[in-house]
């Protein structure tokens, strides 16, 4: 079970096998019972959908990212990243730009970030 500040239930008993780092800047990785992995937010929002990788490693000790895995290849992404989704699920009610739309751009999200010191990538970027 996970309780907000005030003891509402925001994950059932039993939605998941284990959820994991807790919620180290904002965010941890989830186990379902199937044995899938996800991320989910402090507000039980799944932010990578449960099964899209095969593993998804412990947050690295500077909290900038997670390392994720899927057919034995790693991928690093960063907390920006999860950080756009997560806003996008506010603003539109429901994540549409995959994970994988944002691997593709990590070079683009380190570059911007070395230059600007933020994330600016738009949503048209990311339909491109």
């Amino acid at each position: 079970v996970l309780l907000d500040s005030n003891g509402t239930e925001i994950i059932p008993y039993g939605r998941y096998l284990k959820i994991y780092d807790d919620f180290i800047s904002g965010f941890s990785r989830t186990l379902s019972n199937t044995h899938l992995w996800g991320v989910i937010d402090i507000n039980g929002n799944e932010i990578i959908k449960e099964g899209t990788f095969n593993k998804i490693w412990p947050i690295k000790n500077d909290y900038s990212s997670i390392v994720v895995e899927r057919d034995r290849i790693r991928y690093e992404i960063p907390f920006a990243v999860l950080e756009k989704l997560q806003e996008e699920l506010k603003v539109r009610g429901e994540i549409t730009t995959s994970v994988e739309q944002y691997l593709n751009y990590k070079e683009y999200l380190q570059q911007d970030f070395l230059e600007s010191g933020e994330v600016t990538l738009t949503r048209e970027e990311l339909q491109n």
